[in-house]
This record gives C-alpha cells, sequence and structure tokens, in this order.
C-alpha cells in the first residue's frame, strides 16, 4: 500500500502554497545583483523557451527587478548580463501554468574575455500571491488511470474536491457546482445554464475534450485572484498541448473485452459487454521558431446490454404475446467522439497569434436505461444526439519590456437533443412493469457562448499592475418539461388489459403536461456576463547590502477589484 501511495505521489507532484493565478499562462520574475548583493539596474535579461524558441528580452529597473508576464507554460532558459560582469544563466527552468516563479540571480566579476555561467536554482514557493491550489503535470495526466477520458476526475484527489456523478460538476467545500470556474488557454469552457465543464448536464457523459490534448492544469481551491471573476468555489485553469521544434504525438487503444466478461447477478448472458477506446495526437514546427501545430482526437465505442424481463402478473391472467414479445436482451450504446486542434504563429519579436478547434459530438442508443436486469421496456428508454464545436483566436502583443496585452475571443455552441425512444404515453403497471414511451419527454438544450477579453500586465516601480476586461453573450434554449406524452398508472396487468378493451374506470392515475401558450417548459433568454478587473501588486522595500533603500523578493501583495 506505500508502494502503491508512493508512486502516486511520484506521479503528481503537489504544488500546494502560493500562486498567481494567471489564466492559461505564468510569470518569471526575479532581481539582478552583483557578488555583494547590491542590484544591478540596466542588466539585460533575455527569457527563452527551448522548444518553441520563443523570447521575451528585458531590462532591470533602477531597483535591479525585472519581470515577464503572459508567458506561455514550457520550459526556459533565463540569461542575465551587465558591463563588467559575466553571463548568469538558470537553465531548464520549468514554468508550469498559473505560476510566478521569482528568481535571484547573481552576477560574478569577469574580464571582457570570460563568461560565467552561474546555475540558480528557483523558489519552489511563489510569494507574490496567497492561493492554495495544486498543478497536475503532463506525467500525471498520461500514466495515472483514468477509464472515462476526463482528466477533471483528477481533481478529486485535492482535499475537500468532489465530482458531481450525474452531471461531472466540480463540488469545492461542498458549494454547488455552478459556482466553479474552468478555463481552457484563458477562455471559457463553463456550462452556462447547469455548471460544469461544456458537455455536461444529467446522465450525460463528460467525454467533451480529449485528453491528450491536456498538457496540465492548476486547480485554486480558494484565494483565485481578481483576473479569475464569476466563482466563489474552485477555479480549473487548463492549458493544451502545443507543437515545437521537434515533432511530438501518441497514441493509445484500449479494450474492455466482452469475452473476459460474465454473467451478470441474474444469469444474463453479458458477452456483448464491450468497450473501445482510442486515439491520437501529432504536433511540431510548420517552420521552426515560428509556426506550429497540435491536432488531437479521441473516440470511445461503449456497447453495454441489459435484460428486460417483467414480473409475473397477480392473478390468473394470460399475458398478451406482443407484450411477451418486449422481453430479452438489448443495448445501450454511447459513441462520443472528440478532437482538438491548435496553431501558434510568432509574426513578429513582439506579436504571437494563437487559433484553436474544438469538437465534440455524441449519439447515444437507448441512453438512460439500466445494465443488468429491468421491468421496463426498451421503448421506455431515450435517445441522444449532441454537437459542440468551438473556435478560439488569441494576440499577445509585447509593447516594451514592462507592458503586455493579451487579446483572447471565441465562439462555441453546445447543442442536445434527448428524445424517448417511442412516442406512446409510458404506462405504469403496479404488478408487471413500465410499457410504451418514456414520461422524460424531449430534453433540448442549446448554448451559444461569444467572447472577448483582453488583459492588460504593466509593471512599474514597486507596482505590478494587472487590468482586463471580459465580456460574455450566451443565447440559450432549453427544454426540460415531464409528460408532454401522458403517464398512465394501473394497479395490475389485469386492470391494464381491461383498459385496452374499453373500461377507462380501471385507470388507476393519468397525468399529462399541456403547453396552454405552446410554450410552456421552452426557455429561450440571452444571458450576459461582463467583468472588469483591476490588480496591483506591490513588493516591500528592502535594505540593500549597505543599509539603503532597495527591493527585494517580493514578501506582500496586495489587490483590489
Amino acid at each position: 500500500m506505500k508502494a502503491i501511495i508512493l508512486g502516486v505521489l511520484l506521479l503528481f507532484p503537489l504544488n500546494l502554497g502560493f500562486t498567481q493565478s494567471e489564466t492559461g499562462r505564468a510569470v518569471i520574475a526575479g532581481s539582478v545583483s552583483d557578488p555583494d548583493n547590491n542590484f544591478v539596474s540596466g542588466a539585460g535579461v533575455t527569457i527563452r523557451e527551448t522548444q518553441t524558441g520563443l523570447e521575451r528580452k528585458l531590462q532591470t529597473d533602477a531597483n535591479g527587478q525585472f519581470r515577464a508576464a503572459a508567458l506561455p507554460v514550457g520550459t526556459y532558459t533565463v540569461e542575465a548580463v551587465a558591463a563588467g560582469f559575466g553571463v548568469a544563466r538558470i537553465g531548464n527552468l520549468t514554468l508550469a501554468v498559473g505560476e510566478t516563479k521569482d528568481l535571484n540571480i547573481t552576477l560574478r566579476l569577469a574580464s571582457v574575455q570570460t563568461e560565467v555561467l552561474v546555475v540558480e536554482v528557483a523558489d519552489v514557493i511563489d510569494r507574490s500571491d496567497p492561493s492554495n491550489s495544486i498543478n497536475i503535470n503532463s506525467r500525471a495526466i498520461a500514466d495515472l488511470p483514468i477509464r472515462g477520458r476526463n482528466f477533471t476526475e483528477f481533481v478529486q484527489l485535492s482535499p475537500n474536491v468532489t465530482q458531481e456523478s450525474n452531471r461531472f460538476g466540480i463540488v469545492v467545500n461542498g458549494q454547488r457546482s455552478i459556482n466553479s470556474n474552468i478555463a481552457i488557454d484563458g477562455v471559457d469552457f463553463n456550462d452556462p445554464l447547469q455548471g460544469g465543464p461544456r458537455g455536461g448536464g444529467p446522465n450525460e457523459s463528460a467525454f467533451f475534450f480529449p485528453q491528450l490534448a491536456v498538457r496540465e492544469f492548476q486547480f485554486v481551491l480558494n484565494g483565485a485572484s481578481a483576473e479569475v471573476g464569476r466563482t466563489s468555489a474552485g477555479y480549473l485553469n487548463v492549458v493544451t498541448q502545443s507543437g515545437a521544434n521537434n515533432f511530438h504525438g501518441a497514441g493509445f487503444y484500449q479494450n474492455r473485452n466482452s469475452v473476459l466478461t460474465s454473467p451478470d447477478a441474474f444469469g444474463n448472458d453479458s458477452s456483448s459487454n464491450s468497450q473501445h477506446q482510442f486515439g491520437a495526437s501529432l504536433g511540431g514546427p510548420i517552420r521552426n521558431d515560428k509556426l506550429f501545430f497540435f491536432a488531437a482526437a479521441e473516440k470511445n465505442l461503449v456497447n453495454i446490454p441489459y435484460t428486460v424481463k417483467f414480473n409475473k402478473p397477480s392473478g390468473n391472467v394470460v399475458v398478451p404475446q406482443d407484450i411477451l414479445s418486449q422481453q430479452g436482451e438489448f443495448n445501450q450504446k454511447n459513441n462520443p467522439l472528440v478532437g482538438f486542434g491548435r496553431l501558434d504563429y510568432r509574426v513578429n519579436p513582439k506579436n504571437t497569434v494563437n487559433f484553436q478547434y474544438t469538437y465534440a459530438a455524441q449519439s447515444g442508443l437507448n441512453f438512460g436505461g439500466v445494465s443488468g436486469q429491468t421491468n421496463a421496456a426498451s421503448t421506455n428508454n431515450t435517445t441522444l444526439d449532441r454537437s459542440s464545436q468551438g473556435v478560439k483566436g488569441a494576440l499577445t502583443t509585447v509593447f516594451g519590456p514592462s507592458l503586455v496585452s493579451e487579446f483572447r475571443g471565441q465562439w462555441a455552441y453546445d447543442n442536445r437533443i434527448q428524445q424517448p425512444v417511442s412516442s406512446l404515453a409510458q404506462v405504469d403497471i403496479n404488478d408487471f412493469g413500465t410499457l410504451g414511451g418514456s414520461s422524460n419527454g424531449t430534453y433540448i438544450y442549446d448554448a451559444t457562448r461569444v467572447q472577448f477579453l483582453d488583459n492588460i500586465s504593466w509593471t512599474r516601480g514597486i507596482h505590478s499592475i494587472k487590468f482586463g476586461v471580459d465580456v460574455n453573450i450566451e443565447p440559450e434554449r432549453q427544454q426540460r418539461e415531464k409528460n408532454y406524452g401522458g403517464l398512465y398508472s394501473f394497479n395490475t396487468l389485469a386492470d391494464y388489459l381491461a383498459a385496452l378493451a374499453g373500461d377507462k374506470t380501471k385507470i388507476g392515475r393519468y397525468q399529462q403536461t399541456i403547453a396552454a401558450n405552446g410554450r410552456q417548459g421552452l426557455y429561450e433568454k440571452t444571458q450576459q456576463e461582463h467583468a472588469l478587473f483591476f490588480t496591483d501588486t506591490m513588493r516591500c522595500q528592502k535594505p540593500d547590502a549597505h543599509g539603503g533603500p532597495a527591493l527585494g523578493k517580493p514578501d506582500q501583495s496586495a489587490s483590489s477589484l
């Protein structure tokens, strides 16, 4: 048992501590000093992502400080140099989503002909903003076992976090899942009506996004920065895979083999029980250090048998053959397909463009049926059809060493219709079973999201200022009214057969919903969510080596909304 726990911890490094909650991005900040611990102003700092060649050039301010905001997740090399000093280099610096990494770089004296390489170790804890979070890296996502390919299930490894079984919403500290917020690469991925991730909903598959496309994610339990908004519970901050200068990819196939399935507890044959999951991804350069692509797709084929067997009716009643013929083995099927594509283009050293496309489709037969044995006819089930697509664009502009803009926009829709297999009224017979259609009726869910947001990061003196605007427009249409087709209740099968013969007095109860104005039970509105935020993180002054005022490593922050 201890070995299992140790293995999980190795795959799942908990970065519990202080995080900045940068949406889909990260930050490198710090100071440059000389051997006497005096801060060096005007030192050149070069930050380079090793896989894509992305480069950001900065200079330290009058107090020897630098800050590079809105950096993509990745592995970086940081170099610092100043006149009269050798080069100090930090290599293999891993930057996780939502992280602010603080560096203290010390330059060494050197002659003009000498280069001094100093390997520094970054702080494990980010002191800039006290939020409680956990980071789940790509190794954990790829290697930890998960049957449903729903990466959000990993958040249950966090304390005080559970996931709803019926619609896969994330519940933090007992709060409703609709209070949580989910973002993928900095744009909303929420279900605007029901909460939880896009593509959720009662009894529906949460197979809404290819796990192969997820690079890593951060889950903020509480204390998210003002940039996040629209959450009083947890915040799931996801970043996707991207292309690099080297080609990389993955593929998988998983099979739940029906040959290894034994009969169920009722002795029914379950040999048609099967599940096939497969997918692949590929990313790489179209033009080195300039243009990259990444694509991933996953498919799930599920076939679950169940047996319909009616109860033996009370009394001496002969069951008609047309009713007996509804007994036997039937199958539930659920066949979702999800895909993701991404392009990253470095227009010039100051502008980077990103385009993304997401796709999800799902079809379910006898959806909502039960496994094993039931006394409800297969016509009492429903079918489900779902389609969802989304397009996202982003522009990151570096106006200068201290000013960065992140503009993002997306258009996405999620349309679902779940309807009875049969248009007949549902018939409940207490001593026998259920015949006819489903009283749940036709369930319609159509939601569209149009979102634009712009975040500005500005560093000036002791201030790290961030402000922005977020506009969400969400036209929605939903119908969830029951009993449009009618619901009959009978005490015995004999009463039901007598009613079919014309004796309506045998009907125990009849219920039906009637749309008096033709629109009852149908919701059609446009939801709008608009937000502004402003936050200022300030570093405290600390004395330098000679007792004079200077700026050291940040140990306090202040923010306002």
